[in-house]
């Protein structure tokens, strides 16, 4: 795997996030390329809509001040926000440094933040190139002009240790509260098998009221988990459950099961299926088809473990592969800037 254009001193990775909330798929991709200048710029608490304006304004000033003292050559940049790539594009267009936009999956999502649309495509399309989690994210850039790689989670290496789980069958519920995520059907079908125990993640305060009050009792919620718990939970349970209501939406619990080589249980979306297309149950997000997915991993769970094991080893052998594409490209890249600069001068 080639990572030394990265390990020049002069990458840089930044995030408008919070250290305690940044995306783990960013800080991992940071670590895996050996990008030492990992930075979070956070200015105020919350994400209310209404401070938005002022979030941004100072965080963009915060980016700026620190990219001008840092001077690299080449900047990461996390989005969401889309913002954040704005203000990157400023750097460089100053500058002749590069940058790459490592877009999550609300990245292209055209909310009020995101308008006008054409100014974010057209930041897109000034990029070296975007890292996108699914083909219909790949599809819109390269429609707008932009230059996309399809790039998923790293195959990571995690810590972890024993987890205190009390089920002969456990599965762990990878899991936020989100809008997306069908919790209240996952509870409804744990409770018509009350021979499994379900660890449910994510902070219950962003639960719907009245939803954990109904939750059957071998339900447990264990709120937020710091990293090393969390992946010993994974790592500890028979099987991970990762759900989502999104189509075109990589789930990185997931992911993170898969690097821990546990067996998955997730959405029956195309993407998915393409990328875990073994040692995973496929689920339609209603009780019922939770209820089977989970009876047909505890039926066939010797096999999906066996199969999880080798799509480790087939998943992390591609992404390598896609690492060094992504560095043929920074240093065709690098290398053109820098004629261009030479050229002016």
């Amino acid at each position: 795997m080639n990572t030394a254009v990265f390990q020049d001193g002069r990458a840089l990775f930044l995030m408008w996030v919070a250290a305690a909330h940044g995306s783990s798929r960013s800080r991992q991709l940071a670590e895996e390329l050996g990008i030492r200048e990992l930075h979070h710029i956070a200015v105020l608490p919350g994400s209310a809509a209404w401070t938005a304006p002022f979030r941004y304004s100072l965080q963009g000033v915060k980016t700026l001040r620190l990219l001008f003292q840092k001077r690299p050559g080449l900047v990461f940049v996390q989005s969401p926000p889309s913002h954040a790539v704005l203000f990157v594009r400023w750097y460089c267009q100053m500058t002749g440094s590069r940058y790459i936009v490592d877009a999550h999956r609300d990245a292209l999502r055209r909310d009020v933040w995101l308008k006008p649309y054409w100014l974010h495509a057209s930041a897109l399309k000034e990029a070296l190139v975007t890292l996108v989690h699914d083909e219909y994210s790949q599809r819109v850039i390269e429609e707008h002009g932009g230059q996309a790689m399809l790039l998923r989670d790293p195959i990571g290496q995690y810590e972890w240790e024993e987890y205190p789980l009390k089920g002969t069958f456990n599965i762990a519920v990878v899991n936020r509260f989100s809008e997306d995520e069908p919790v209240e059907a996952i509870l409804q079908a744990a409770a018509r098998i009350p021979s499994v125990r379900f660890y449910v993640t994510g902070n219950p305060k962003n639960a719907q009221a009245g939803l954990l009050a109904h939750a059957p009792e071998n339900v447990k919620f264990t709120g937020y988990l710091p990293d090393c718990q969390y992946y010993s939970l994974l790592k500890s349970s028979q099987a991970v459950m990762c759900l989502t209501t999104r189509d075109y939406c990589f789930q990185c619990g997931a992911n993170e099961a898969l690097s821990l080589e546990r067996p998955v249980i997730t959405s029956g979306w195309k993407t998915l299926k393409d990328y875990f297309f073994q040692g995973t149950v496929f689920v339609d997000n209603t009780v019922t088809g939770i209820l089977e997915g989970v009876r047909k991993m505890m039926s066939g769970h010797e096999v999906y473990e066996l199969e999880i094991r080798d799509l480790r080893q087939i998943q992390r052998a591609s992404w390598e592969k896609k690492i060094d594409e992504l560095a043929e490209i920074v240093e065709t890249g690098i290398a053109g800037s820098r004629a261009r600069v030479m050229q002016k001068s």
